[in-house]
């Protein structure tokens, strides 16, 4: 048997030009991969080249193991944490040939806090003088106080003053997500401020605005740390006072929580000088209004230290926000005055020059623009002397206090407010007035049933002076006067409401005060606060019949002074049923027209109560002074009748008895 015959293989060849064509696109592609690696390391080395050869431009900033080169000019461009802008510090710089616009000059009110920082100017200026007496140029100056009480604005003057360069950052600049970020800015800001002192040699600042945003307390988190943070104060320790000395730079620092600073970040040799920026007294209100009103045409009447008194607790931005609200109530009350002047200088229209003009509408716009040019600058002449010859009153600057502290009159409220119960507002606030009054406490400088903000009424006293403590008198004063207001409502209106809430609140804190806290009752010098009220397992530290004695003696208060406000209402009924019926009439009475009122004097007269202090006779507007604080008081006056420490006169004066009537 034959065997099989395999069957043929057929083998088909290519044509060469395939073969080719596919080791021609891989070459292609291989070609093009090699030129654009080429190309990126091309471009790396020259941006390195260009980085390195401009000293004067660029810095090094330090992330983890690299050195990455950081343009200077880009401050808060770039985000990308590989690049090195990530770690460039965001800084405002200031040099001698800079203008701030401000000066020492424009700082009133902190003199201690002026004294000590044109020290540091003499030191910026002539360190010589101190050098030759061995004084050693101070590393570090933290301005500690209240917000609003000018702490950048004295940076701002020490910039305009001294012939230095300033450096300013805000505590916040330094926190960031990425690990590092925050040293890294530390160093940056430093190496910014050494290199322009050796640049210039001359002394450089550092501003920290806000420095509790990076300067708490290490391991204040608690069970949950914050590594970034603490090592970005860490950072901050080294650079003010660490192995190297930094010479020529001094740091300032602002914050208004120094508690919560780290002890090592507040100690001498990093902030030598703590300078404390408080709340302006008396005087320093009285300088403060002068500051800001220096540059606004004010009557002649109007009297700087009355509208100090009309404000206890006011900072120094209260004070600029009051003294512009004026302004500006008076200018719109005056608009329609100025729109007549405007239009005595009427205007051209400017032509807009197409693709294609000639030079005659060239000629042509130009003339009518020289035209509203001129025409400007006479209108703003003409609206000048207007303003000079209509000032801001005391009535305005008076409304624009009570605009800062309360908010504007709530003037369509009023409108729907039912007649009765304006009646037992005026009645409410009468009787605070009267009792004040009667009792020749603090002068009465304002009762008013505009509502404003939650109130529908309120009454204010404020003190003559600062008051630094409250004697018990004083004290007794305030909870008689809080009591008149439900009192005259009994008496006149036969009714009770809710809006005596506050004032009984008020007043029972002050009486439990006096028994528990100051030594002011029967009980003797005790003190019975909210700490010792609790000991171990939840148990009181005294017994049941001393607590039971202390109750018994503050209501015993609250009764007393309940029964003496009865008796001066009854005894003053006349008297409080004119003051209502003006009330009713205008709706807001000023200090001399009360006392005119409470005399029987006619306040209509031309006259009437102006020479007493300068204020209008009769307000027929709603112009108010403003109401203090929840309690009654202005806020540090709140802090000296609670727990009897000192604090600075500017807070210490003004009752406000009725600043919270709830329910009404």
């Amino acid at each position: 048997m034959a065997a099989p015959v395999p069957p043929a293989t057929h083998i088909v060849a290519l044509p060469w030009w395939t073969s080719f064509g596919l080791w021609g696109a891989v070459a292609v592609f291989a070609g093009f991969m090699a030129y654009k690696i080429w190309q990126h390391r091309k471009n790396s080395r020259a941006s390195t080249t260009a980085l390195s050869t401009d000293k004067s431009d660029n810095t090094i900033n330090h992330m983890g193991d690299f050195d990455v080169r950081t343009p200077m000019k880009s401050n808060r461009g770039n985000r990308n944490p590989l690049d090195g802008q990530f770690t460039r510090a965001p800084t405002t710089k200031v040099t001698s040939t800079d203008v701030t616009g401000k000066t020492f000059a424009d700082v009133a009110g902190n003199e201690e806090a002026v004294a000590r920082l044109k020290r540091v100017q003499g030191w910026l200026e002539d360190a010589m003088l101190y050098d030759a007496f061995g004084g050693k140029f101070p590393k570090g100056v933290l301005l500690v106080g209240p917000p609003g009480t000018g702490k950048t604005l004295l940076v701002q003057a020490l910039a305009g003053e001294a012939k230095c360069t300033l450096f300013a950052i805000s505590g916040s600049d330094f926190v960031e997500m990425f690990v590092g970020v925050g040293a890294g800015r530390v160093r940056d800001l430093f190496q910014q401020a050494r290199d322009e002192h050796a640049e210039t040699g001359k002394p450089v600042i550092i501003f920290i605005d806000e420095i509790d945003a990076v300067g708490k307390k290490r391991g204040s988190g608690g069970p949950v740390s914050n590594d970034e943070r603490e090592g970005t104060l860490n950072q901050l320790l080294v650079e003010m006072q660490g192995f190297a000395e930094n010479k020529g730079i001094i740091v300032i620092a602002a914050t208004n929580r120094a508690d919560t600073l780290d002890a090592a970040l507040r100690r001498p040799g990093r902030f030598d000088y703590t300078v404390f920026v408080d709340l302006p007294d008396l005087a320093a209100r009285t300088a403060i209004f002068k500051v800001h009103m220096r540059n606004k045409p004010t009557m002649e009447s109007v009297d700087a230290k009355l509208l100090a008194k009309m404000c206890p607790g006011f900072s120094g931005a209260d004070i600029e926000l009051a003294c512009n609200e004026a302004a500006t109530l008076h200018a719109e009350s005056l608009k329609p005055e100025v729109v007549k002047i405007k239009g005595q200088y009427p205007l051209k229209e400017v032509p807009v020059l197409g693709d294609r003009y000639t030079q005659q509408d060239l000629d042509r716009a130009k003339a009518a623009a020289k035209h509203n040019a001129e025409q400007q600058v006479k209108c703003r002449a003409e609206i000048a002397k207007f303003a000079a010859a209509n000032p801001i009153t005391l009535e305005m600057y008076s409304e624009g206090i009570a605009t800062a502290q309360m908010g504007e009159a709530r003037k369509s409220r009023a409108r729907v407010i039912p007649e009765v119960q304006r009646k037992q507002t005026s009645y409410h606030e009468a009787g605070h007035a009267a009792v004040m009054h009667a009792l020749k406490g603090d002068p009465v400088t304002i009762v008013t049933i505009m509502p404003r903000a939650n109130a529908l009424g309120y009454t204010q006293a404020t003190p003559d002076d600062d008051r630094l403590n409250m004697t018990d008198a004083e004290l007794l004063t305030r909870i008689k006067m809080a009591m008149g207001g439900r009192v005259a409502q009994e008496i006149f209106m036969n009714t009770v409401d809710t809006g005596a809430s506050n004032d009984f609140k008020q007043a029972s804190m002050f009486a439990r005060k006096m028994v528990t806290e100051f030594g002011m009752s029967e009980l003797g010098p005790i003190h019975i606060g909210d700490d010792e009220l609790q000991g171990f397992g939840g148990s009181n530290f005294f017994g049941s019949e001393l607590l039971n004695e202390a109750n018994r003696e503050w209501r015993r208060i609250l009764k007393s002074a309940k029964a003496d406000a009865e008796k001066i209402i009854k005894d003053n009924r006349d008297r409080i049923e004119r003051i209502v019926a003006r009330l009713l009439e205008v709706e807001t009475i000023h200090g001399p027209e009360f006392v005119a009122l409470w005399d029987g004097v006619d306040p209509k007269g031309p006259d009437a109560g102006v020479k007493a202090s300068g204020l209008p006779p009769a307000a027929t507007t709603d112009a108010t002074q403003p109401a203090a604080s929840a309690n009654g008081l202005p806020p540090a006056a709140t802090n000296a009748a609670a727990d009897g420490s000192k604090t600075d006169g500017a807070t210490t004066g003004g009752t406000d008895t009725g600043s919270a009537k709830e329910g009404k």
